[in-house]
């Protein structure tokens, strides 16, 4: 069973963030391969850019009562099989490019603590055949919630 400071694998293919840990930094998982799922443990603050750049993960999923209020720029940048993220409530910053050139990404659920969503989250520029597959966003607000399809 694979374990360091910051990351424990908890089952094969499953990895979960060490408790103590309260920010992800620039390709902090770069060294994993076949990641299935990954769990963010409720006392990170903070996902920096570049966090999960490149990363082979199909699910990632925050502990209850996360405390996560920041997603850095390009945090998700080319995480070419995640196809859904529903995101902790305490999400207030989304940065630029944040899941840009996630290719599989269907589903996205944008919390209703949002502050900020920064430039090309989707990347809406790429040509037809290498836009993601991203079909439906859901952003909750104070007044309600509003799904939109792409």
């Amino acid at each position: 069973m694979f374990k360091n400071n910051n990351v424990l694998e908890v089952s094969e293919g499953v990895y979960k963030t060490s408790s103590h840990v309260k920010e992800i930094n620039n390709k902090t998982f770069a060294f994993l391969k076949n990641i299935e799922k990954l769990i963010i443990s409720k006392n990170v603050e903070d996902i920096k850019k570049h966090a999960f750049s490149d990363l082979n993960v199909k699910t990632i999923v925050f502990e209850e009562n996360s405390k996560v209020s920041s997603i850095g720029n390009r945090a998700f940048y080319k995480v070419s099989n995640l196809t859904s993220i529903n995101m902790p409530n305490s999400i207030n910053n989304i940065g630029d490019y944040a899941f840009y050139d996630a290719r599989s990404l269907v589903s996205i659920e944008i919390p209703k603590n949002i502050k900020s969503i920064g430039l090309c989250v989707f990347n809406p520029s790429l040509p037809p055949a290498f836009i993601n597959n991203l079909t439906k966003y859901t952003i909750t607000t104070k007044k309600g919630t509003k799904t939109s399809r792409l």
